[in-house]
């Protein structure tokens, strides 16, 4: 008796022989994006590639030929995520209490945006799990903690150009615009801290909402800003 055939991925599903390049690529981000939101609704809880490929419905030669083991996929979707928020760089819209469009070309607003969208992504519960996963990763992978790394000096480095920028303004005291970088990091990241030692968002945030506690961190910020008392030394390029 013939045996029912298997349904076929919507990733596969009508395609014969060799894919084009641009098929190809086009399959490879979208087995990425599944396997990303796979791990998410896993909460990033330890996944073989056998069982990440019943789960998103491909074949696992299709995951091994994009992916050759854990490792590599791990990787992958480390600089999708962190690329993905380097990209983020809001451009002009609205911020909490914004009543209209701010101009991306005020350095200052392009710093307040690109603060906002670091402390959105800290706010992610989602976040703080990536996090966690990642620290684990480093440990048996040490690409995995050298990208991390990468990304928070690209983060630090990113904002302490828009920082000299807004300091040639003459609104920012002439302090190491790194340090303040960095200090804008801490600030944005609260939340990202002490989800893990079991905090909600609303302790978190000190019973805030979140635009409120955003523009009173931003408001610290500022307040250090216009003072020139920060000396440091450049984090040294990757």
């Amino acid at each position: 008796m013939p045996t029912k055939p298997k349904a076929r991925s919507t990733l596969t599903r009508g395609r014969i022989g060799r894919p084009s390049k641009s098929v190809s690529e086009a399959l490879d981000e979208t087995l990425l994006t599944l396997a990303i939101q796979a791990l998410r609704e896993a909460n990033f809880s330890e996944i073989s590639l056998d069982k990440l490929a019943a789960r998103i419905g491909v074949s696992k030669p299709t995951i091994y030929r994009r992916f050759t083991n854990r490792s590599a996929l791990i990787e992958a979707m480390v600089e999708r995520e962190f690329a993905s928020l380097l990209k983020t760089d809001a451009g002009p819209g609205l911020l909490p209490g914004e009543g209209e469009a701010a101009d991306h070309s005020d350095p200052l607003g392009h710093l307040r945006r690109y603060a906002w969208e670091l402390f959105q992504f800290s706010l992610r519960p989602s976040t703080a799990n990536f996090v966690g996963f990642l620290y684990q990763e480093a440990l048996l992978n040490p690409r995995i903690a050298q990208l991390r790394h990468e990304w928070h000096l690209s983060v630090v480095n990113h904002l302490a150009q828009i920082i000299r920028e807004v300091q040639a303004t003459g609104r920012f005291a002439p302090s190491d615009p790194c340090a303040l970088a960095s200090l804008l990091v801490d600030l944005m990241n609260t939340a990202l801290t002490l989800y893990p030692l079991g905090f909600s968002q609303e302790d978190a945030l000190s019973g805030m909402a979140p635009e409120e506690y955003f523009k009173w961190r931003f408001d610290i910020f500022l307040n250090v800003a216009s003072r020139p008392s920060l000396k440091g030394t450049r984090p040294r390029q990757p």
